[in-house]
């Protein structure tokens, strides 16, 4: 049989607030401590010690001082009678956790007294303490779905309202509704992307880069900050039905995004093997044995005092008649003279220049029309959701109509968004590109030859789409030419200038 109030001799109390704020400004604290120790005083009840539960939630039982609290109270059975607790919510708003606790504490034989509620041990006592349990839960899970609402009207709005990611720092705007910032950590991110983009670095060998820079960052961070939409200003979440544009910047382009995504599944960069890039020999592997169809080699020869460049097929070097080698100049001139006679008329360019920004102007009619088509339904989307919204305040349609609602009015923003986007940067980048392909026509000998090798080997297949060949050291033959080359080199006739009779001679070697 359990004790009676005045039974009790000896007790503990506990007393608990779920906040920081409350902890620290100890109100809350003070008031039932007080309660706690007046309702001791009045039952003739000794207490023996104190519990102070600092900003921990009741959502769970996993608590500091809770903890302490039942260790304490199995160590020290025989001389404790009670607990006192200033309300039912105090010691938890679980009505699992409540029942778990009281049948804990009552196979000890120790009662939970609550100094502001009822302790009534009849039928109808423990029904109303059932009951305030009840409420506590209710109350606390009503809670949780505002705040979980609240949230994800955040998230739908493109605004992350947790602590943002690695990178960014903590920032409300104008409104005063989350947008954050990139801190001073923001280059570290963008370094991990950069390099992992590269398929040359492992997670852990990103994390050693950075250590050399002073920076000690776990390959573990790396690999959740590299899966992380949030970096290229998109957020995910999986309360959201897709991925929503963000109101904050991102730190990383979509398409360097996209290449690191390729890296983590395994898929490498399309890497030109080192033998190949050597930048010595910028026509090695791109001019093609006539007899064995092989790409030519470039290689070193020792004299007696000096080093001598060459181009030769390596697999005909030792068959009788077809291994004599080219010197490396040699062999280059006649590349750079072959590319000064496919250039085309400087009249002509200006022509190509003339038509072509001519067809420019007429298709802009049709694009002034689209933006303005999409201005138009960008409009539309702001009025059907204020629209929307006026349906939802006076109670024609619920709270999850307007979610599914702006989900749909989202996708249709973000696409429209990214079409004007698209015209925009078309308008803004056609002069340029017209006026730097003239350029490059009209010297693409000389920017050939004073050109990086990575930009050699990429004029080569830019103007010869197909590999050239050669024979017996004394010509190149025939080869596909650029379809814009072809037309302006020979002025819109069909047979190209390389199939010329007399073909491109190059002098033998002494």
């Amino acid at each position: 049989m359990k004790k009676t109030e005045s039974e009790i001799k000896n007790a503990v109390i506990y007393c608990r607030v779920s906040t920081r704020d409350q902890a620290e400004q100890g109100c809350s604290l003070d008031s039932q401590q007080k309660n706690c120790i007046n309702f001791a005083k009045n039952n003739d009840i000794s207490v023996l010690e104190m519990f102070i539960e600092k900003g921990e939630s009741a959502k769970t039982t996993n608590r500091t001082e809770l903890k302490k609290l039942m260790k304490y109270c199995q160590k020290n059975r025989k001389y404790i009678s009670a607990i006192i607790v200033y309300k039912v919510d105090r010691l938890s708003r679980h009505t699992g956790d409540f029942q778990d606790l009281l049948l804990f504490f009552g196979k000890l034989e120790i009662r939970v007294l609550f100094s502001s509620e009822n302790n009534d041990e009849t039928s109808m006592g423990k029904y109303v303490r059932n009951m305030l349990s009840a409420g506590a839960q209710f109350e606390n899970d009503q809670l949780g779905e505002r705040t979980q609402g609240g949230m994800l009207a955040c998230l739908m709005d493109g605004r992350w309202p947790w602590r943002p990611p690695f990178g960014y720092r903590p920032n409300r705007d104008e409104e005063g509704k989350p947008k954050p910032l990139q801190n001073e950590k923001a280059w570290i991110v963008l370094k991990c992307f950069e390099l992992m983009a590269t398929g040359l670095y492992k997670q852990k060998d990103i994390a050693k880069e950075l250590l050399n820079d002073g920076v000690k960052i776990s390959h573990q961070l790396i690999s959740k900050m590299l899966r992380n939409p949030f970096y290229k200003g998109i957020i995910e979440h999986h309360w959201l039905e897709g991925p929503v544009i963000g109101k904050h910047q991102g730190i990383i382009s979509e398409h360097l995004f996209f290449q690191v995504q390729e890296r983590l599944k395994g898929n490498k960069p399309l890497a030109v093997p080192k033998s190949r890039n050597n930048p010595d020999f910028p026509l090695r592997r791109y001019i093609m044995c006539h007899h064995c169809e092989n790409p030519i080699s470039g290689s070193f020869s020792k004299g007696n005092t000096t080093r001598r460049a060459y181009y030769h097929c390596s697999k005909c070097t030792k068959k009788e008649g077809k291994g004599n080698r080219i010197p490396k100049d040699i062999f280059e001139e006649e590349y750079y003279k072959l590319l000064k006679r496919i250039t085309p008329d400087p009249k002509i360019i200006k022509l190509f220049e003339t038509i072509v920004k001519d067809t420019w102007k007429r298709k802009q009619k049709n694009r002034v029309l689209l933006r303005s088509k999409l201005i138009s339904d960008l409009e539309n989307l702001e009025a059907r959701e204020d629209y929307v919204r006026n349906l939802v305040v006076i109670k024609e349609w619920e709270g999850d109509d307007l979610k599914k609602e702006k989900v749909v009015i989202n996708k249709k923003r973000q696409r429209y968004t990214e079409q004007l986007l698209e015209l925009d940067e078309l308008d803004n980048d056609m002069g340029k590109c017209v006026d730097y392909c003239t350029k490059f026509m009209s010297n693409i000998a000389d920017l050939w030859k004073d050109s990086e090798l990575d930009l050699k080997q990429r004029f080569q297949k830019l103007v010869f789409p197909r590999d050239l060949s050669y024979a017996n050291k004394t010509f190149f033959g025939t080869s596909k030419l650029n379809l814009v080359f072809k037309m302006l080199s020979t002025g819109g006739k069909k047979e190209s200038l390389l199939v010329a009779p007399g073909r491109i001679e190059l002098p033998l070697p002494g």
